[in-house]
Order: structure tokens, then sequence, then C-alpha cells
């Protein structure tokens, strides 16, 4: 079965059907937008409050670099103000989480707005794993990194670099998406971008299968398409070679 991993903007009671948690510690503002100056710290509140609650399969969002949704920082990324004070909880968190998220706009990575070509996308991605990745592993920790559906389709398209550059350093990817390129999936969401346009760009790149071949060499979790998508969404999932779903409840 599919293990599922409950979304969370607080540390809070884990549902029954989920086996972990990815954490945002809650912000002003969504986290797809970089925080400003002191926001994340106030969210996180104690540290040793925070540590004393996660346990060891849990993922927790900490941002590095400055980029807003749809806006991603320029290359090289640009650190935050408190660059070096979220390092350190990095740091602090360690080996007690699976894994730290991080990325170029809120917890997600792409270039996809500046890079539409996919060979530019999967190059300044690539790069950005390269010089963040070895500094999560010397913190002790796993590198998490949240591409996009379009991401996945870029790096198939792309002879697979990113993903066997995220591997090479222990890593693996979070596609909150990954779920609109699976065929007879629930979609809660209305909006046209989940409603065939990953599909049909899927389907210029051979079809299903090539993706099916990519899921299958990488850890690669996707999200499940709201709660509703918990009863029927997972075994499709999993079938098309997902290793884990996310779900907010």
């Amino acid at each position: 079965m599919l293990p599922v991993y409950q979304m969370q903007n607080q540390v809070a009671p884990l549902d029954a059907r989920c086996c972990g948690r990815v954490l945002f510690p809650r912000l002003p503002r969504s986290p797809n937008y970089a925080p400003e100056p002191g926001e994340y710290l106030e969210a996180v509140g104690d540290w040793e409050v925070l540590r004393s609650v996660l346990s060891p399969g849990d993922v927790v969002w900490v941002p590095l670099y400055t980029g807003d949704v749809e806006d991603p920082s320029d290359w090289p990324p640009t650190k935050l103000e408190d660059y070096e004070t979220h390092m350190e909880l990095v740091r602090f968190l360690g080996v007690n989480v699976k894994g730290i998220l991080t990325g170029n706009h809120g917890p997600e990575l792409s270039y996809k707005h500046q890079g539409w070509h996919a060979t530019t996308n999967v190059r300044r991605m690539k790069s950005f794993v390269e010089a963040t990745a070895s500094v999560l592993q010397a913190a002790g920790t796993r590198p998490v990194y949240g591409t996009i559906d379009w991401d996945l389709l870029h790096d198939v398209h792309s002879m697979q670099e990113l993903a066997a550059t995220i591997q090479k350093f222990g890593g693996w990817q979070i596609c909150f998406t990954g779920f609109t390129l699976v065929p007879d999936t629930y979609m809660q969401s209305k909006v046209k971008h989940f409603q065939g346009e990953q599909l049909r760009e899927l389907e210029k790149l051979g079809g299903p299968r090539r993706l099916r071949e990519y899921l299958s060499k990488y850890e690669v979790w996707s999200g499940v398409g709201g709660a509703a998508g918990l009863d029927m969404n997972p075994p499709l999932l999993e079938a098309f070679g997902y290793k884990a779903g996310m779900v907010a409840l």
C-alpha cells in the first residue's frame, strides 16, 4: 500500500491513514512566497519543542533562498536574510527527521517560468541541487526538492539529469501535483491547469510509459489531489510508480 504523509502547517496528531508529516510552519502568507525576515523563525517557535514532537519519518520545509511562485530567484540563487539562522535550524533538526525540503520559490524548485525550454529548466534545477544538496547532507539530513509536474516531464525529456543528481546526493523529489500526470485520477480542482494540459504534454513525450520508467528508477512522491482523493488515488499513484503520497486533511 502506498505510504501517505499528512501535510500540515502545525504539528498535530497524525490521521490514522498517514504514516508521517510534511510540515510547513504557518506563515502570514502562502508558503509559495519567500518569508520576510523573521517570519519563518517566528512561525517555528521554540526549536526544542519542535524537535521533541517530530518523528524520524517527518519532512520539514526550511526556506533558504528568495523567490516567489512563478517568479523564482535568479541564478545563482539569492540567500534569504535569515539564511544562516535557518541553516542552524537544519543542523538542529538533522537526523531527527527524514529530510529537509527547500527550493527557490517556497517549498518548490523550478525555473520553468524563466527558462520554459526543458533543457534550460532542468539545467538550472540541477545546478541548484548541486549547490545545496551537499550543504544539507553536511547538516546531517537528506535533501528534498519540490519539483512540479512540468519539471518531471522536462526531466524525462532531458535524459533524467535532475533525478540522477538528486539521487546522487541521497535525496528525492516531492511533486505536489504529480497526480495530474496519472490518467483516471480524482482531481478536486476545476482549474484548467489540472484538466488535461499535462497529460497532453505527456503524450508528446511518448505517453505514460516513459514517465513510468522514470518513476520506477527514482524516488518521487506525489500529492493525492485533496482529501477526497484518498478514496481512489493512492493505488493509481502506486501503480504508476510514485513512492509515497501526501494529503492536507
